[in-house]
């Protein structure tokens, strides 16, 4: 009998039994473990007069001034014509599943329009894992119509997402207000990549004790494989990232 991570024997004495006992065995394939992690998939799109949705503004509001780019309102700060600069910023919630996030790319799509050019400095987008530390993405702003802005990344796995939006107007006089609108956020993250995995049904001896061997290819930071012995649940076989493991 192969010793190898020995956890259950698989002895048959009839034809039937031995059967059963390779049925079992073919499980383990398809059953193999679940991740922990999830994609995102999240939208906000502000559509609800006066509902933030879960983000934080620093000041603004959820309103149609300004025509929104979506539906019928959006995130919206006024401008007035003072010299003041300012910088406003929206900060997502933790958009990624309760188990954190697959560890794939994450591609973030927004829409931002600004109605007077004047005194415009930047806008931006970021994203952080621990709603702390940030990684900036600066967007170029060309002209003052509802345009499409995109931002990706790759998080680490597990991990909360947090997505931030800002815009920032210079210490320049212009005159008159402006709005400065962002609207109809879409996040999507890649599905987790599943693991590849062959097997081989090792008849170790004549007496019908029986082995199966497989070989995970890549699960990244590892997991656990969960099989049945004739039909009972077992505990989960412990697997590192690759390898060639046994049951039997």
């Amino acid at each position: 009998m192969n010793t190898q991570y020995p956890l259950g024997l698989f002895l048959v004495t009839t034809f039937r039994e031995r059967a059963w006992s390779l049925v079992c065995c073919l499980i383990l394939v398809l059953v193999s473990w679940v991740p922990l992690q999830a994609q995102i998939t999240y939208s906000q799109t502000w559509n609800t007069s006066g509902n933030l949705g879960g983000w934080a503004f620093n000041s603004g509001s959820v309103d149609a001034t300004g025509t929104p780019c979506e539906g019928a309102n959006g995130a919206r700060r006024n401008f007035g014509g003072t010299a003041t600069a300012y910088t406003w910023t929206l900060t997502s919630p933790n958009i990624a599943p309760p188990l954190g996030n697959s560890g794939q790319p994450v591609t973030v799509t927004f829409q931002f329009k600004r109605t007077g050019s004047g005194q415009f400095n930047f806008m931006r987008s970021a994203w952080s894992v621990d709603n702390t530390n940030w990684t900036n993405v600066t967007h170029t702003v060309s002209n003052q119509s509802c345009n499409t802005y995109t931002m990706n990344f790759t998080p680490a796995p597990g991990q909360p997402v947090y997505i931030r939006l800002e815009a920032a107007r210079n210490n320049v006089f212009f005159g008159s207000a402006v709005n400065y609108l962002f609207d109809n956020v879409q996040v999507t993250q890649a599905p987790p990549v599943c693991p590849a995995a062959t097997t081989t049904v090792v008849d170790n001896c004549a007496g019908g004790t029986y082995s199966v061997q497989f070989n995970v290819t890549s699960i990244g930071t590892g997991g656990s494989l969960a099989y049945s012995l004739n039909g009972v649940p077992q505990t989960p076989l412990a697997i590192a990232a690759t390898g060639t493991y046994s049951i039997g």
